[in-house]
């Protein structure tokens, strides 16, 4: 049985759930530095990643239909911080 992440106090399920996609892949715990990113949190009060849930909102769908697409929206922003971080 595959161990969930908890959302830190403040955090959102998404955010857990997304950490948990995440570290559902071997190779991602064989980069510390990538499990860093992974479970630090973020500073935003409304995270890029949350308007794919606006988006289900807006049209009236289950906002855990947006979770895949939101965990998308979360590599892409923290792939953009890692290459930053690297220049």
């Amino acid at each position: 049985m595959e161990k969930r992440a908890e959302p830190e106090p403040g955090e959102s399920a998404l955010i857990a759930d997304i950490r948990t996609r995440l570290r559902r892949h071997s190779h991602v715990d064989a980069w510390p530095d990538l499990v860093w990113l992974i479970e630090r949190r973020t500073g935003s009060s409304k995270p890029a990643w949350e308007l794919a849930l606006d988006g289900c909102r807006a049209f009236g769908v289950d906002d855990k239909k947006a979770w895949p697409a939101a965990a998308v929206i979360f590599c892409l922003l923290y792939s953009i911080h890692l290459v930053d971080d690297l220049l």
